[in-house]
């Protein structure tokens, strides 16, 4: 069985190229060995599986500390994996139903869940929390990512005075929907983020459509999309910047960038994935008069399972 996960953890199976010409995606494939290769040793022990007494546990939570520094709340994750691992073959499982399991978890969800898990909760004054009925506390934390974003502003643009207008169709009306609060806040931090990058003047809308979802628009007055940009926007490290390079020279994803408004390359992509967790979408048009809409549809059908 040991063979069978350092093979697995040997091939790389990541949704990151690990081949690539990019220095970029050269930086963030490098951390992802080096997780791997810590993992790898952890497992690789001859007696971790035989025994697994408090010295084993030790060595893990030493591996997972080290992951921490990189990977905040996946380390968690990580350490679970690892214990009930070894739980669930002294319980006397059979290693092919393990297999399966660890198989799937390695090489098809684990460099998203670790993103996603994370990114998710960078503000750190805003719990995470769990998914729960968002009614009538919308406006509030379209409030808080305005405000956030006015004083990243000024620090980013100290000589120049940036504008966001909040605008209501039904402001008594809107619906509720079933989100993690701070997973609606991060995907529309990140577009008003980009649009107020790009435009000293910012409109953010919130109305409904025919099925009654909740559809928050982010209109800026800059020069639109680059067509060259267009096709692959929503893709990781797709965008130019200084993306994944932070990665290298900072010990926490978390960790402060000299431009607040500079990101590192995945900011629209997890918004993308976060949005369609929970049966919405995301989209950005260019807008005919000039500028850009970043559309945040919010699937407000309580009859939906979210997983």
């Amino acid at each position: 069985m040991l063979q069978s996960i350092l093979s697995l953890l040997e091939s790389n199976q990541l949704l990151l190229p690990t081949t690539t010409s990019s220095p970029q995606l050269k930086n963030i494939s490098k951390t992802y060995d080096s997780t791997l290769q810590r993992i790898s040793n952890v497992l690789s022990s001859p007696t971790l599986l035989q025994r697994y007494n408090n010295q084993d546990k030790s060595a893990i939570n030493k591996a997972v500390k080290e992951v921490l520094t990189r990977h905040s709340a996946s380390g968690s994750t990580i350490e679970w994996l690892f214990e009930h691992s070894c739980e669930r073959l002294r319980m006397g499982e059979r290693r092919e139903d393990f297999d399966i399991g660890f198989e799937e978890f390695i090489s098809g969800h684990y460099s998203l869940l670790l993103l996603c898990d994370h990114y998710s909760g960078l503000h750190g004054k805003f719990k995470r929390g769990a998914v729960r009925l968002v009614d009538g506390d919308v406006v509030e934390l379209v409030n808080d990512v305005r405000d956030e974003m006015l004083f990243l502003a000024a620090v980013a643009f100290p000589d120049k005075v940036v504008e966001i207008e909040i605008q209501e169709e039904q402001p008594d009306h809107l619906p509720a929907f079933y989100m993690v609060p701070s997973a609606f806040r991060y995907v529309l931090m990140e577009l008003v983020k980009n649009a107020v990058s790009k435009s000293l003047r910012v409109r953010i809308t919130l109305e409904t459509d025919e099925s009654s979802d909740l559809i928050v628009k982010v209109h800026d007055t800059g020069g639109g999309i680059d067509p060259s940009i267009r096709h692959g926007m929503f893709e990781f490290g797709h965008l130019r910047g200084k993306q994944y390079d932070r990665l290298d020279v900072q010990t926490s994803y978390a960790a402060p960038p000299s431009d607040p408004l500079e990101g590192i390359g995945i900011g629209l992509s997890l918004s993308k994935i976060l949005a369609k967790k929970y049966h919405g979408d995301l989209s950005i048009e260019n807008n005919d008069e000039g500028g850009a809409t970043a559309t945040f549809r919010v699937c407000t059908n309580g009859n939906v399972i979210i997983i």
